[in-house]
């Protein structure tokens, strides 16, 4: 309900506020609650310390450009085509997971991704075929970059997991970066 509120708002907005603007309240606002939560938590200030900086700025980095693509998506295409093509992420975070992490690709998992690749196509293809408005083939291109960069940002969330970061300083550091 958050997110799509959020989305709403953002589509609201068109172009009065500048993307950067936007991008900068969402993330200076999450800090709030967040750091709310981690002081509540007791994990504020000490948890945000980091052996994996380098790896924490990848992840910001991919998440920002990921979420300035994102809204700049949902101010070009409508609500419902924005959020579709967000739903493309899951589909290249598996396909990054099986390449880049050697995560298991079972029958179950390549019907879905077959599925939802195919699901992608029919939507975006006729955009390439030369019928849409430039600002309608602009967000969607868009959406599908914001699909792959969330997928990279998500891959290095759990690179970062793994290596024992903890997930207060993972988000923390993001909205850091991003606002």
């Amino acid at each position: 309900l958050a997110f799509a509120a959020m989305s709403a708002c953002i589509k609201g907005l068109g172009d009065t506020v500048p993307l950067g603007q936007v991008v900068f309240f969402r993330s200076a606002l999450a800090l709030l609650p967040l750091v709310a939560f981690l002081a509540w938590s007791g994990d504020f200030p000490h948890g945000l310390a980091t052996r994996r900086p380098f790896g924490h700025l990848a992840r910001c980095l991919l998440g920002a450009v990921a979420m300035f693509t994102s809204f700049a998506t949902i101010r070009l295409l409508p609500l419902a085509e924005a959020a579709m093509l967000s739903y493309l992420a899951p589909v290249m975070l598996a396909l990054l997971g099986w390449a880049l992490l050697g995560e298991a690709l079972g029958p179950r998992r390549v019907a879905g991704l077959l599925l939802g690749l195919a699901g992608g196509a029919a939507f975006c293809l006729p955009a390439f075929s030369g019928r849409l408005d430039p600002g309608a083939l602009a967000g969607i291109v868009l959406g599908l970059t914001t699909a792959a960069l969330t997928a990279g940002a998500l891959i290095q969330v759990r690179r970062l997991t793994l290596a024992n970061e903890r997930p207060g300083a993972i988000a923390f550091w993001f909205a850091v970066v991003s606002a």
